[in-house]
């Protein structure tokens, strides 16, 4: 099922987007895989997750969305200095576009419980 979905919204989404329609049947399909796998263990009783879990996972998806969607404000509001500027210009835009967007999403990962600090600082305390 991953595959044929793959191959065929590859197919159908590189004649509108190019290269990044591959990416996005890629991701659309192991989405797609994931929750198949998640449905199927759980009809079969192997898998429950817990609330928590469910709860974790929604904020992370929350925050991966709207990070998504500031990529998109990035690309829609800096548009002139990321495909007119200088190549110093354009790297600096979307470095530090990214940068801001990448500490957003962790802080609201962090601020939503999803990664509670604490949680966080154990884990950093055993690497």
């Amino acid at each position: 099922l991953n595959a044929l979905i793959n191959v065929v919204g590859s197919l159908w989404l590189f004649q509108f987007y190019g290269h990044v329609g591959i990416a996005i049947a890629t991701a659309f399909s192991s989405w797609v895989n994931a929750v198949a796998l998640i449905a199927i263990l759980n009809a079969r009783g192997l898998y429950k997750p817990s609330m928590l879990t469910v709860r974790r996972c929604s904020f992370i998806l929350l925050a991966s969305l709207l990070m998504g969607l500031g990529c998109y404000g990035l690309l829609f509001w800096g548009d002139r200095l990321l495909l007119d500027g200088t190549l110093v210009v354009r790297l600096v835009c979307l470095g530090g576009g990214i940068s801001v967007l990448a500490a957003s999403y962790f802080v609201f990962l962090l601020l939503s419980g999803a990664f509670p600090l604490a949680l966080v600082k154990a884990q950093l305390r055993r690497s």
